[in-house]
């Protein structure tokens, strides 16, 4: 019977030296998960901020070539009013263009 109650003892011992270790691996195992989550979602954040970034990049080029486009467009419309302005002052000042000159000057306008 003692050689029965110490293999019992033992036996155990070492199921309970198993069970231990094999906590202690859920617990190791649990904290790493954790980690790599944090780790991925602190990637993934920057990930974001990169994106975020080249998007405002790409915003602020498409921009200046807005602003470029319109200044141009702006600049053939005001020499067109300064033209339309000299020329009704040179037909003598009634502040009215012949129509044909006017279409012509608009498909300057237009071609350009």
């Amino acid at each position: 019977m003692l050689v029965t109650e110490q293999r019992r003892i033992k036996a155990e011992s070492y199921e309970e030296k198993k069970k231990a270790q094999i906590e202690e691996l859920e617990r190791k195992r649990n904290e790493g998960m954790a980690d790599q989550i944090k780790k991925h979602r602190e990637d993934l954040g920057e990930k974001k901020r990169d994106h975020q970034a080249l998007r405002r990049d790409e915003k602020a080029k498409k921009r200046g070539l807005n602003i470029e486009i319109c200044s141009e467009v702006l600049d053939l419309i005001m020499d067109i009013a300064n033209e339309a302005y000299d020329e009704t002052h040179k037909q003598g000042g009634n502040g009215k263009l012949d129509k044909p000159m006017w279409r012509e000057w608009m498909r300057y306008f237009k071609d350009n």
